[in-house]
């Protein structure tokens, strides 16, 4: 057997020993990539629950500062209607 014989059967896919070998690396690197796909899109899941928490945050704190505000203007109000 010549050497471009021996490198054609070692490379050849069809051969019996290499297909399971073959088929395997095929369905191993596919799960790789579904993980990988999986992480993904659960960290952007992640980062776009957090920014709408984030600005329901901000919109809670921004009207609590306005009702204390308005309290206190109220209070300022009384204080000054009963005081002059």
């Amino acid at each position: 057997m010549s050497f471009s014989e021996s490198s054609k059967n070692s490379c050849n896919i069809e051969s019996p020993s290499a297909a399971p070998m073959f088929l395997a690396t095929l369905v191993a690197f596919r799960f790789v990539v579904v993980l990988d796909e999986l992480a993904i899109g659960y960290c952007f899941y992640g980062n776009i629950v957090f920014l709408i928490t984030l600005i329901k945050e901000l919109c809670h704190a921004y009207h609590r500062k306005e009702q204390l505000r308005h309290t206190n203007n109220q209070g300022k109000f009384m204080h000054e209607l009963y005081n002059n």
